[in-house]
């Protein structure tokens, strides 16, 4: 079975003539490169391929393609070959409504129930407010989300066999009065539909509207080709949620026209459940999960019309049966550009896919693969956002073969794939897996390494060195004729790119400053082919310009003791040159030193204590210093030396709390820092439903959340008698607006008949009117600007950068800024906000995720609540 999923690959590399670094396949491994082949829409080359073996019968490709001279694509391919030994399966999150898991909480919970995962992707488009899948899916067996509109699909079944159509589901309760189709299952409801619920959907209805509600208790899990009888057991009219009880269903509608569709149900009415299928093959299918549109339909391309690139997730079939999961990253400007939607059914067709379909793309475009000989999947792609967006579905793919006795069969050296210079040395490590790619301990002797080019490098156990231009296989061999891998080098003497970096913080350099005196360490990295090349310093030329100090062979620059000069250091070696502007700082700039040490709770007086410095960085005390507890500024600190104190503050019982320490200087500079012990969920009658996972354990933002809401600060409502936050909704303005009002104590009693600049702000009431008059006045709000006037926009979602301005506008001066060298989207923060940002980011309020600040993305309510926090307290 190995050669029918090795053909996907191999295919590919034989339809173009001779791939990149190309090689005899040996029987246990994968093709290790890709060729040039024609792309719809105009020519591609790949730029790099490597592939790698997850498991027997499956394989993952990392490739980068090169769409005419400058556009990159980076894709993501995991194929396999349906069989016995391996299993897809569809998961998610526990319950749907308001939860949602990022790939790697899927693939953990996966593995908590027993799944061997080597690798996944996201999958259907779902409510981004309230995490409901939008359509088809079953998960082991059970129908837990049904959209009424046709839509194709892939289903798998116990056996490890695929099935990939539109199945053509329908719902219909029958009852001797009648029969009603229904529209949607588990989704939140809304007006024209018929919806249905089950315990699936969460433990109750989340019904906010006036309404009707029939509830049934019913026998049975609803599947394709099953009927289930039930009663009628309650009608509810009304906007209360109803609390579901074991084996409940219920029915609902919010509109006259669909409630009177359900008048012929009465309470204690035997009814039936019907789920009917077009297709009865789909009825024993385990799993199923719906898609967006079609993109490849009997191997032509049927994807709608679309001139947007965008990150995208699809998944396909092959004619002789592999199902490939795609993906493609996007919106990456130099990194990867994404794929138009006839692109993607343009490259699904290339990888050999008769059928095809769309995934949710976009910020949840994620993939997982298992490399081999690691014990864990990991995350092989670079999502648009910046970090793992928490999506309603997943498919992962498990390993289902048979425990061995845990011996190796294979070797994998590691890297697999690398780059050197000539003089250049790199040790390789050794992973192994069983026959069936399960990873096992590796020898740790009798290991032998060998070049098939001696004339490109050397072996000395397991370190190579570079010797000349050129590639070469490495071969490691276990003793006794025991198991071999092999690593593929190539030996450059050209850099496709060079760059400087900071050796002390690994960041990416485009300038650097130094105080008078202080020395910073470079380090230059080279990439070819998109790949880290290992390099010798002897091959690169290091200079310096200007009298602005010295710089060492080695790359150590020591700056003059002169302040406020100018010049620049220059790299030169493997065909490339760099040149970094160098300035020479006031030694005392961001010279605030204040240090929080962990609390420590005094047993005797029952109080937590925290030992306390400040000072500049000469040790000389700061004028102005200001501790608060909570928001409460502790006074009657005694510092010893002006520079050290102990803070004593009550036991917390439960619950966040922040312990903050702003300080300035003589020269009027400021800094600030703060501790946030939690202290476990509050103990509150009253408290915030949303804000934990299902199972009662904490969020990361649960601890900021009740810590603004024990203050009144947020907006939540009442759901079923619960208060909700939606804290993964995207914040408002109007919402930023009203807790700043609250966090600032603004002025709130303004004359209402004093006029507001903003065009639309005529459906506010007047307590939202009088926050906007608060704002407004305090400078913090302006406004867009249109042709018929100014926009306050205040339902509309608030992005990062918009907020972060806000919270700069409330700050004293005084703070340092960052020059935001470690991020790699500095280029998207608006002008408007570029000092706010690296103001924030220099008092390491904002941190970013990923290397990114992603300054344009809405706005979470959590994170949100999470700014406030760290800034203001």
């Amino acid at each position: 079975m190995y050669k029918r999923i090795a053909a996907l690959f191999l295919a590919l590399c034989l339809a173009a003539g001779t791939p990149a670094f190309a090689q005899e396949p040996p029987e246990d491994s994968r093709p290790q490169g890709l060729a040039a082949i024609s792309f719809a829409g105009g020519e591609h080359t790949y730029f790099r391929s490597h592939t790698y073996t997850p498991a027997a019968d499956a394989a993952f490709a990392a490739n980068t393609l090169l769409h005419g001279r400058t556009r990159l694509t980076e894709e993501r391919v995991l194929a396999f070959q349906p069989g016995e030994n391996l299993l897809p399966v569809v998961t998610g999150p526990s319950t749907i409504f308001g939860r949602g898991l990022n790939l790697q909480e899927a693939v953990n919970r996966a593995k908590s129930q027993g799944y061997d995962v080597i690798g996944g992707i996201n999958a259907g488009y779902f409510n981004v407010t309230y995490m409901t899948p939008i359509g088809l899916r079953i998960r082991d067996g059970v129908l837990t989300s049904l959209n009424f509109w046709t839509q194709p699909a892939v289903g798998f079944f116990a056996d490890g066999s695929v099935i990939f159509g539109e199945p053509n589901l329908t719902i219909r309760v029958t009852s001797g009065d009648g029969t009603v189709a229904v529209d949607q299952l588990n989704r939140v409801r809304s007006p024209d539909n018929i919806f249905l619920y089950t315990p699936d959907f969460g433990t109750h209805t989340q019904i906010t509207q006036n309404g009707l509600q029939v509830v049934l208790q019913v026998e049975g899990d609803l599947a394709p080709g099953r009927t289930l009888t039930g009663t009628v057991t309650r009608v509810i009219e009304g906007n209360a949620s109803h609390v579901f009880a074991a084996g409940e269903m219920v029915l609902a509608a919010s509109t006259q026209s669909e409630i009177d569709r359900l008048a012929f149900l009465q309470e204690g009415d035997a009814v039936t459940l019907t789920v009917s299928c077009s297709d009865a093959r789909w009825n024993d299918a385990a799993f199923v999960m719906g898609g967006m549109s079609n993109l490849v339909q009997d191997g032509q391309n049927r994807a709608a019309s679309d001139n947007t690139r965008a990150p995208r997730t699809a998944a396909g079939v092959t004619a002789d049966g592999t199902v490939v999961l795609y993906t493609a990253d996007g919106r990456q400007s130099g990194y990867s550009e994404g794929l138009t939607l006839g692109e993607l059914a343009g490259r699904m067709i290339e990888l050999g896919c008769v059928r095809a379909f769309e995934l949710d793309g976009g910020g949840s475009t994620t993939m997982f693969a298992r490399l081999p000989g690691e014990t864990e999947a990991q995350l092989v792609n670079r999502p648009s956002g910046g970090s793992m967006r928490r999506c309603a579905d997943f498919i992962l793919l498990c390993n289902t073969a048979p425990l061995s006795d845990g011996s190796a069969a294979r070797l994998f050296p590691k890297p697999a794939y690398a780059v050197m210079m000539p003089g250049a040395v790199m040790d390789f490590s050794l992973l192994a897996a069983d026959e069936h790619y399960r990873a096992v301990p590796a020898p740790l002797r009798g290991v032998a390494a060998a070049p098939d080019d001696s004339a490109v490098g050397v072996t000395d156990g397991l370190r190579f060195r570079a010797l000349q231009a050129g590639r070469t296989e490495i071969v490691f061999q276990a003793e006794g004729g025991g198991p071999a891998g092999t690593a593929r080098v190539t030996v450059t003497e050209v850099l496709d790119t060079l760059t400087l970096i900071s050796a002390d913080t690994g960041r990416v350099l485009t300038e650097l400053a130094v105080p008078a005196g202080k020395s910073a360490r470079l380090k230059a990295e080279g990439t070819w082919n998109r790949m880290s090349a290992a390099l010798s310093p002897d091959l690169f030329e290091w200079t310096l310009e200007g009298d602005i100090g010295t710089l060492t062979p080695e790359g150590v620059f020591t700056a003059s003791l002169v302040p406020n000069r100018s010049g620049r250091i220059t790299v030169t070696g493997g065909g490339r040159t760099v040149s970094l502007p160098v300035t020479v700082e006031d030694a005392y700039e961001n010279g605030i030193v204040i240090e929080i040490e962990p609390p420590v709770p005094d047993g005797e007086t029952g109080e937590l204590v925290y030992r306390l410095t400040v000072r500049d960085e000469n040790g000389a005390p700061c004028p102005e210093i200001t501790v608060r507890w909570n928001g409460a500024v502790l006074t009657g600190l005694e510092w010893a030396g002006g520079v050290t104190a102990e803070a004593r503050v009550p036991m917390p019982e439960s619950g966040l709390h922040i312990l903050s320490v702003g300080a300035a200087d003589v020269l009027g500079r400021r800094a600030q820092a703060s501790d946030t012990p939690f202290f476990g969920r509050r103990d509150a009658e009253d408290s915030i439903a949303d804000t934990v996972r299902p199972d009662g354990t904490d969020e990361w933002y649960t601890g900021y959340v009740d810590f603004l809401d024990d203050r009144g600060l947020l907006d939540t409502e009442r759901i079923d008698g619960l208060r909700a936050y939606s804290p993964l909704r995207s914040v408002t303005r109007l919402e930023v607006m009203r807790m700043l009002t609250r966090i600032l104590e603004l002025d709130t009693a303004s004359d209402p008949a004093s006029p507001l600049p903003f065009i639309d702000i005529g459906h506010l009431g007047e307590e939202d009117l009088a926050v906007v008059r608060a704002v407004t006045e305090a400078g913090l709000v302006s406004g867009k600007p249109s042709e018929a006037g100014p926009l306050l926009d205040a339902d509309g979602t608030m992005t990062r950068a918009e907020l972060f301005y806000i919270l700069y506008a409330t700050l004293p001066p005084g703070h340092a800024r960052s020059r935001l060298t470690g991020f790699t989207d500095t280029a998207d923060i608006p002008a408007f906000s570029l000092r706010a940002v690296q103001t924030l980011a220099g008092m390491e309020v904002v941190s970013g995720a990923g290397g990114r600040i992603n300054p344009l993305a809405p706005i979470t309510r959590a994170e949100t609540a999470a700014l406030m926090c760290r800034f203001y307290y």
